[in-house]
């Protein structure tokens, strides 16, 4: 609600700031007018603060004489709405797609912060989660299965479906080649080594459903917990636990875990 109250009392100073400051010369009506908001990643304040910052635009349009230009902004209507999903698993290639161009922005930011941390000769190493080359996208029945006990949840009327689908887990797992493709592209590393590391098998007493739901909830509990409310976690990981148990196989989408060696080196 503070977010919501926050956006709702900026809306007049952006309306000020877009009819004052923005000069539409520089653009023209018939090229795409994109609008990108970095504040809140997931949940309807994006898209409220979006549809303000459209509303003030057009009315600039307007009062100028000119016809408002097409604005690029996702919404239900767009092929990488992945409605009822939170994740590329089982989705359509648009969502992978979407998934693909965000980590390769995403990684370049990473090196390039590295980059200004590490000295030349220095070496970083990292693990990071993989997919084999090749293979574009895949199920992952863990990820799968928390997609299902969220609209299980959703169903039982713990929280509104719509709430599942503004979800997605920022989560990819990169091929080597588009690793390599990365380090190369950014120039300010050299690879010295790639391994794919096996796969860690589930140790004594506990089911593998149990261990598996407890390595995801370490990792990711805090995503779930700020999206859906800190009240349904202990019935949510029950739940995931439940499920995976009952599975008699576990499809991780063919993915493991990339080690990787860097070294700094000197850039023009």
């Amino acid at each position: 609600m503070l977010k919501r109250g926050a956006i709702a009392a900026a809306k007049a100073l952006i309306n000020e700031a877009i009819a004052e400051k923005l000069d539409i010369k520089n653009f023209s009506s018939s090229n795409t007018f994109r609008v990108t908001d970095l504040g809140c990643s997931i949940g309807p304040n994006t898209f409220l603060a979006v549809q303000n910052i459209i509303d003030a635009v057009e009315l600039k349009y307007q009062s100028q004489g000119h016809n408002a230009p097409e604005f690029q902004v996702l919404d239900k209507s767009s092929p990488a709405w992945n409605k009822g999903r939170i994740h590329y698993s089982n989705a359509s290639p648009k969502v992978f797609e979407s998934y693909a161009a965000q980590y390769a922005k995403d990684i370049e930011c990473f090196l390039n912060a590295r980059a200004q941390e590490v000295v030349c000769g220095g070496l970083m190493a990292i693990v990071v989660p993989c997919r084999p080359n090749g293979l574009p996208c895949s199920q992952d029945t863990i990820i799968d299965t928390l997609g299902s006990c969220l609209l299980d949840m959703a169903k039982k009327g713990i929280f509104s479906e719509e709430k599942v689908d503004i979800f997605n887990l920022p989560l990819y797992f990169a091929s080597p080649q588009e690793l390599e493709a990365a380090v190369e592209r950014n120039g300010c590393f050299r690879l010295e080594k790639m391994e794919i590391l096996p796969q860690e098998k589930p140790s004594g007493n506990f089911s593998r459903g149990k261990v598996l739901s407890s390595q995801v909830r370490a990792g990711m509990e805090g995503l779930f917990k700020n999206h859906f409310g800190e009240e349904i976690i202990d019935e949510f990981f029950d739940s995931v636990h439940k499920k995976l148990n009952e599975l008699s196989k576990f499809e991780s989408g063919n993915g493991g875990s990339l080690f990787i060696l860097l070294k700094r080196i000197a850039t023009i």
